[in-house]
């Protein structure tokens, strides 16, 4: 933010900007007051309002998490059907893939 120079007085104005100088309880005293009142702050990166951000991302992690509900949920239900249905030692296939499938998760930030 401050450049490739980092002069001084650029670094003090940023500083006081975004309250840096402030000790950590401060910092977050006045964050979470923002966030009460409906001010999630600005993006240091994109210079944008927090809130029109998440508004502009929103619809489509609401409908990645719907299709994801709807994927899950076609493959559960006859799964465990038939897992109930067929109570041999082949019927315990769906309790242990679900399982797997449950501990086959992305870890946050690997890919970063």
């Amino acid at each position: 933010m401050a450049g490739e120079e980092r002069d001084p007085k650029v670094l003090e104005e940023i500083r006081q900007q975004y309250r840096l100088n402030e000790p950590i309880p401060v910092q977050y005293f006045y964050w979470m007051k923002g966030v009460l009142s409906g001010n999630l702050g600005e993006s240091m990166r994109l210079k944008s309002s927090v809130a029109s951000l998440v508004a502009e991302k929103l619809p489509v992690t609401l409908q990645l998490a719907g299709m994801a509900i709807i994927v899950a949920l076609g493959i559960g239900i006859p799964a465990g059907i038939i897992s109930a249905v067929k109570r041999t030692r082949r019927g315990t296939m769906a309790p242990t893939s679900s399982r797997f499938g449950a501990s086959a998760r992305p870890i946050s930030g690997w890919a970063s």
